[in-house]
Order: structure tokens, then sequence, then C-alpha cells
């Protein structure tokens, strides 16, 4: 089972907007008993509150229910337990960092794994217009799709024997799955190509926007067509530089969505 923790700043909006987002996707392809989501903030303002009430409102509208969520603040236990940290913007993954700099390993931004976001860092709305929540659910809903092709991508890599958990999976053991000592094992710098291998389940194989495809030894590249035949190739994890140029679809900024926004709102 593969632990992920969603982290920002209080954990009342951006954090727990991750974990309810990567929780439903999870749900979607009966994945959730593979996975352990969690969120958390690096700092204990909020404490045992629910998330902020605009964040709940623009997550209800897209069909998202935060409210089991409870704040809580990120333990150096939480560092070392999970398998990957992901944090919302730079500074805060500076502040986990600086909290236990020998698991640095699994600390990573969370806008690595957008496809259609040129943005490093997922802004903070809390002081900002209401808009500015519906923005960070277009984020974090285009980063959650990465992310889960990057897993599902390890677990394929791997290729070790299997227990399944999910109904989703059960068909899928000959395709492997994390190493034995967690998500990584030994490869944190590498991910899989965008038109890598994903391990196939019931005949299928996930997309890069969490869609479905008969089998048919081909896999989606990122912007939507068919990839190259399957493989287990990795590459080393590219430069922001090159993380950029995955996708020929046009990109977009939060900048530009706010500035829709203005338009709209």
């Amino acid at each position: 089972m593969t632990k992920v923790l969603f982290v920002c700043m209080g954990n009342i909006c951006r954090s727990p907007t991750a974990e309810g987002v990567f929780r439903k996707l999870l749900q979607k392809h009966r994945l959730e008993g593979d996975f352990v989501v969690k969120s958390a903030g690096t700092h204990g303002y909020h404490v045992g509150e629910p998330p902020d009430s605009r964040t709940q409102r623009a997550a209800v509208a897209r069909g998202y229910d935060l409210s089991g969520i409870r704040a809580a603040k990120v333990t150096e236990k939480d560092l070392a337990c999970y398998d990957l940290v992901l944090a919302m913007d730079k500074i805060n993954l500076d502040n986990l960092l600086r909290l236990l700099p020998e698991q640095r390993g699994k600390m990573r931004l969370f806008m690595e794994f957008a496809r259609n976001y040129e943005d490093d860092e997922v802004p903070d709305p809390f002081y900002g217009l209401g808009y500015g929540f519906d923005v960070v659910i277009d984020m974090v809903e285009d980063a959650a799709l990465g992310l889960l092709d990057f897993l599902l991508a390890e677990r394929a890599k791997h290729a070790l024997p299997h227990s399944a958990h999910s109904a989703a999976t059960a068909a899928a053991e000959t395709n492997g799955v994390f190493g034995a000592n967690g998500l990584f094992s030994g490869t944190s710098e590498k991910v899989a190509e965008a038109n890598g291998a994903h391990p196939e389940t019931d005949g299928q194989s996930l997309n890069a926007h969490g869609t479905a495809l008969e089998a048919n030894g081909k896999l989606p590249e990122a912007n939507g067509t068919l990839g190259t035949p399957a493989t287990a190739a990795t590459v080393a994890t590219p430069s922001p530089a090159t993380r950029k140029k995955k996708s020929q679809a046009p990109r977009q900024t939060a900048r530009n969505a706010r500035e829709k926004g203005n338009r709209t709102h």
C-alpha cells in the first residue's frame, strides 16, 4: 500500500482540496484500497478545523466532499511514514526539508506532475477573491491525473509479486508493483515517460486523463493520442524546462486563469 501526503501551510485550502480530488480519482478507478491519502499543514494555525468554507463550496460545486477532513500539522513521523510528500509551494517544501532533511528524497512539489500548467506552485487562495478557489481545483485536478499516471507507471516498473487490494488491480498482479520498501525503493529520482507503461486493469489501460482504452499494446501520450507500444522504460526526473514540453496541448498558468476569472466574475 502506497502512502501519499499533500501539504500546504494551514491545511484548510489547498492540501485538503488535493486530498479530496485524489481520493475521488482513486475511487473512480477502484484503486482506493491500494493507497493511503492524507493532507496536513506545516503550521498549526487551524488544527482540528474543517476546510475553509470557501474551499468547501468550490469543491462541492465540482463534486468533491471535503467535510470530513480536519486540519492537522505535519510531523516528523508523517514524513518518515509516507512514501511521497507533495508540497503545494516552495515555501512549504522548504519547511518540510528543514523538518526532516534526511527524507528529502520523497519530498516534491505537487505541480511537478501537472500536464497543462506551467506553474510550479498552487497559489494560496485564502486572501484572494472567490474564483481563486476554482483555480486551485483546476490545477489540482490536472496534477492529480499526472500523479496517478506516475504512480501506476512506478507500479508497472518494479514488476514484483503483489497481493491486490482492490477489484481494479486484482487482474493486474503480473504487471508488478512498488518495491518492497515502499514507493521508490531506490528509484526516487526517476519517473515514467509521458507515454510509458501503465498496469492494465481488467484488460484496459488508464490514459493520461484518467479514462480507459481497450488494451491494444499502446498507451496514450500526454496529449490524449495513442503512443508507442507499452514498455517499462523510465527516464531521470526531467528539469523544469524539459518537463514543460511533455504535452503538445496549449498549457496555461494560474495567472491566465485569474485573468479569465476577472472577466467572468
